[in-house]
């Protein structure tokens, strides 16, 4: 096997390994959902759309808090030192890894508790600000989960770029299982008891709050991982070279504002702009939460997405310097539209299944429809994930911002024009419409600093048949029995993955082997 057959393979085995984590990770996520919409132990959908909308906002201060330095860190270790022991084609520098890391930590620190300090001191103004009054101590805990997560985001990003995706894989999924169990604890055994003893320590009537808890105290043990990295952490406060990595990071701190408006702004428009009669018998923020439903189920294509992520982004930059990166960046390109739009075309087939085990109550079956939409958005931000790589190489990271920034633009007006129009589907489309301009604009100036060779022929074709599949599959829904229909649907996506295997498997030469 050649050395890109080697770098192939060891991309492939670290993004399974993130993957798979990934994919347990949310699948035990997934069990929350049924507990949450559980007509007994679950949430009304108010509350529901309540949390969704909070979640939104932590999303977004997630950006903020940690500013872009995640990617900064892979890129300066990178940098300073490009000789190192070579992983499968990922270079792991030896000596100053950890004092970028100090730097940067030391900053991240620092703001993480001014800006949680002020969310905690204003908790009351901001609550009555986002219209939930009697829910101040949300707010409290949102700042301590931001807090903890900007804490562990440089340790995570740490081990991703010392390629220990097997330790990354476990830490993450332990916190998920801790999540989920707190979840079950608090909702099934708490949220329907009124001792005097849960009253005295504050954990009665919680609500919501219970989700938030669970996710703080969870996020809270997670820190025990790395008590060997902060032992070794000494604060580090150096103006002049951190000046230096703010101006390679603040165009990917707003660049990543821009993108969370993108993907999270629409929960908080509908909201605010849905006219309280478009769905009969559901107020706006009722409707937050069906669609917030939905976007439980578009997810599988978002995990795929961040595996492949966590595993690119410091494989991108470990070759950086290799004059064949164009061509196996495009190489990557192709094998990731593949997956993806087997994910797009897989989920499809299965939604009627999927949305009984996920979405107990039938209430939130109604945001079922816009799942096919927003795996395709999904998608479309997967592959401009990939065509990121050129500006970030470069170190014009400027360009993200103008991309993100127009993007966001679309977002926000094209959501508040069409939401009082087509409700939750104007979502969906306007994402998949903002993706696709951001896809475009990053190709046409990528073409012009750092070309790679896409093939976007052979791409297009792929999404093309994708498209043609679901189409087919949707024409025939509720056309036949439930039983015929799931195996004609599953039929269609084998014989769809049969021809991406014909397509796309090596030809052997004749008189070979």
């Amino acid at each position: 096997m050649g050395v890109r057959g080697l770098m192939f393979k060891k991309l492939l085995k670290d993004t399974a390994m993130y993957g798979v984590s990934s994919m347990l990770g949310r699948l035990l996520t997934y069990l929350l959902v049924p507990l949450h919409t559980h007509i007994i132990y679950g949430f009304s959908k108010a509350e529901f759309g309540i949390m969704t909308v909070l979640y939104a906002y932590i999303a977004f201060l997630n950006i903020v808090y940690t500013y872009g330095m995640e990617t900064t860190f892979f890129r300066y270790t990178k940098k300073v030192l490009p000789s190192g022991e070579d992983l499968g084609g990922v270079s792991v520098p030896k000596d100053n890894s950890q004092e970028i890391f100090n730097i940067i930590f030391s900053y991240l620190f620092a703001s993480t508790l001014i800006f949680s300090g002020i969310l905690w001191i204003f908790s009351g103004n901001i609550a009555y600000f986002l219209g939930y009054p009697t829910q101040t101590h949300l707010i409290k805990y949102s700042a301590l989960i931001l807090a903890i997560d900007t804490l562990l985001a440089l340790p995570f990003a740490k081990l991703r770029f010392e390629n220990k995706a097997k330790k990354f894989a476990l830490y993450k999924v332990t916190n998920i299982v801790i999540t989920v169990a707190l979840n079950v604890i608090f909702l099934i055994f708490l949220k329907q008891n009124q001792s005097p003893f849960l009253k005295d320590i504050g954990l009665n009537n919680l609500g919501v709050g219970y989700v938030f808890l669970a996710n703080l105290v969870a996020n809270a043990f997670t820190l025990l991982f790395f008590t060997k990295t902060f032992f070794g952490f000494r604060f580090h406060f150096d103006n002049k070279k951190f000046g230096e990595m703010f101006i390679y990071a603040y165009p990917l701190l707003f660049m990543g504002l821009a993108g969370t408006v993108n993907s999270m702004v629409d929960k908080i428009l509908l909201e605010k702009w849905l006219p309280l009669d478009f769905y009969a018998g559901q107020t706006p923020t009722e409707s937050v939460g069906v669609y917030g439903a939905g976007l439980k189920l578009a997810i599988f294509m978002s995990l795929a997405i961040q595996a492949f992520k966590y595993t690119a982004e410091p494989f991108f930059f470990s070759k950086a310097d290799d004059k064949n990166s164009p061509k196996l960046f495009a190489q990557i390109m192709h094998y990731f539209v593949i997956a993806c739009v087997l994910i797009w075309v897989g989920v499809c087939a299965n939604l009627d299944i999927l949305k009984v085990i996920f979405l107990r109550n039938p209430a939130y079956h109604a945001g079922v429809e816009v799942v096919p939409v927003l795996l395709f958005a999904n998608m479309l931000l997967g592959i401009y994930f990939n065509l990121t790589v050129w500006f970030k190489l470069t170190d014009k990271t400027y360009f993200g911002t103008y991309f993100a920034f127009i993007g966001a633009f679309i977002t926000i007006f094209g959501n508040i024009a069409f939401i009082p129009i087509f409700g939750y589907m104007a979502c969906a489309w306007v994402s998949v419409c903002t993706y696709l301009l951001m896809c475009l604009l990053c190709v046409f100036y990528g073409e012009k600093h750092y070309p790679i060779p896409y093939d976007w022929k052979k791409m297009f074709f792929y999404i093309f048949i994708g498209f043609i599949c679901i189409l087919i599959n949707f024409y025939i829904k509720n056309k036949t029995f439930f039983l015929l229909e799931f195996l004609f649907q599953n039929f269609i996506f084998v014989m769809f993955c049969v021809m991406v295997f014909l397509k796309e498997r090596p030809l052997t030469p004749k008189g070979g082997n």
